[in-house]
């Protein structure tokens, strides 16, 4: 965190370490074990505040990060290119609602990958391709 603050959570448990992975951290006195009612509130708790849920890519997980645009390595690199997406995939992408949609910029200030602007010629959000994790 670079000496500072997180922007999007004051919580310190916010990634998940899991089998071998979690026995390391245990045996290193860098985590503590925790029941699955646990583990899913600490998710939801992650995606309520915006957090970008980042399993590891294997075929049994090791690890979920949850991750913020102001502290991740990862969405900072991600941020920093200009079109990330064609680094990395993602399944997903965030869609709007233009009906619904007021143009208020709360999507916008919220993205931790910087992938929605709101249009001002259409007054509502615009979701960046290139860019959308999902």
């Amino acid at each position: 965190m670079e000496g500072e603050s997180c922007k999007v959570t004051d919580r310190k448990e916010t990634c998940l370490a899991i089998g071998g992975m979690a026995q390391m951290a245990l045996a290193n006195d860098v985590g503590r074990e925790i029941t699955k009612d646990e583990t899913m509130s600490i998710i939801e708790q992650n995606q309520k505040e915006g957090l970008v849920l980042q399993p590891s890519n294997t075929k049994i997980a090791e690890f979920i990060c949850s991750c913020c645009g102001c502290c991740c390595g990862m969405l900072e690199i991600h941020k920093n290119l200009p079109k990330p997406l064609d680094f990395w995939a993602t399944n997903f992408h965030a869609v709007v609602d233009k009906k619904t949609c007021e143009g208020c910029g709360n999507c916008e200030e919220s993205c931790q990958v910087g992938a929605v602007s709101v249009s001002e010629k259409e007054q509502s959000a615009v979701v960046n391709l290139d860019r959308c994790l999902g």
